[in-house]
């Protein structure tokens, strides 16, 4: 097993973008459904990091916007903007974080992934 973020960093990116294809893939933002798309994509990246390590805590924050005007959606053809920010302190040896930006047509998904050296 590996005992720092950086020795599964690339492992662990492969993961997350693999978990949000196959999560994602071919479905349409729909404002019901985020929720539940939300919660079942971080289970899923969850359960995934899990398997590379269980030396690490892991954090995984997900964020889904709607990337285009769905007449079923909304009737707001205004463009859409996000601004995040964040900030952690741990140590650079053992622990780390990724991000992961996936679009289709529809949507546009965030994910961003701590590991902590427990």
């Amino acid at each position: 097993m590996s005992f720092s973020f950086s020795s599964i960093h690339d492992d662990a990116e492969s993961c997350v973008q693999s978990s949000i294809m196959h999560s994602l893939d071919g479905k349409r933002y729909r404002h019901k459904d985020v929720g539940s798309l939300v919660d079942s994509l971080n289970d899923t990246i969850l359960d995934e990091l899990k398997k590379l390590s269980d030396n690490l805590k892991y954090i995984v924050s997900t964020t889904i916007l709607q990337s285009e005007v769905d007449s079923e959606e909304s009737s707001n053809t205004s463009a859409k903007g996000l601004s995040l920010g964040g900030c952690a302190l741990f140590d650079a040896d053992s622990d780390g974080a990724l991000s992961v930006q996936w679009s289709n047509d529809s949507m546009t998904v965030i994910c961003n992934v701590y590991g902590i050296l427990i």
